[in-house]
């Protein structure tokens, strides 16, 4: 069948705009699940301080609210913990709406926030479980960035915080790491 001038051209761009609404559909989704996560977390958090509760009501909480919502998945014990542990790590997380591009220099603490919006679950996961001090959290979120969200744990494991002249030697192409140039 012979194609009408442009079609490919068309096409491809039709083919873009939904690649790009997609993906901000799945940021979209991203927030709206970490803020329900954190405010599980949050509630529970502060349950606790205010009542005494002890750990074996998180054991009820998971129960009932699996009954409850049976399709939600993540509402087990230990999801319930990591959501505690998440609004413990951060108490006034405030889920950014903004741009990275819309913000300057001198607004680092609202680019952590845009981060931590549109870090994936288990990303989070992975840095209560590996990092325990909040100052290095804030090292290796944007990191978790600059190698495209695959290498957080690798990360971890080899980048030392506080070396400066190792922070920004290595990057990351196509899955490899590679010595910078700059």
């Amino acid at each position: 069948m012979m194609l009408p001038e442009g079609f490919i051209g068309f096409l491809e761009s039709l083919k873009e705009k939904i690649r790009v609404s997609r993906q901000h559909a799945a940021i979209a989704v991203n927030k709206e699940l970490l803020k329900i996560y954190w405010e599980i977390g949050n509630a529970i958090l502060k349950q606790q301080q205010l009542s005494g509760w002890g750990s074996k009501v998180i054991d009820k909480l998971s129960a009932d609210l699996k009954s409850d919502f049976p399709d939600f998945k993540g509402l087990s014990v230990r999801s319930l913990r990591y959501m505690r542990r998440f609004a413990e790590a951060y108490p006034d997380f405030d889920f950014v709406q903004g741009s990275l591009a819309q913000l300057n220099q001198e607004q680092k603490a609202e680019i952590l926030q845009v981060l931590l919006a549109e870090l994936p679950w288990y990303h989070h996961i992975t840095l209560l479980d590996k990092v325990r001090d909040p100052e290095k959290s804030k090292f290796y979120i944007p990191k978790s960035f600059e190698s495209g969200l695959i290498s957080l744990r690798f990360q971890i494991g080899t980048l030392n915080f506080g070396w400066g002249f190792l922070q920004n030697s290595f990057l990351f192409k196509n899955g490899c790491m590679q010595l910078s140039q700059s």
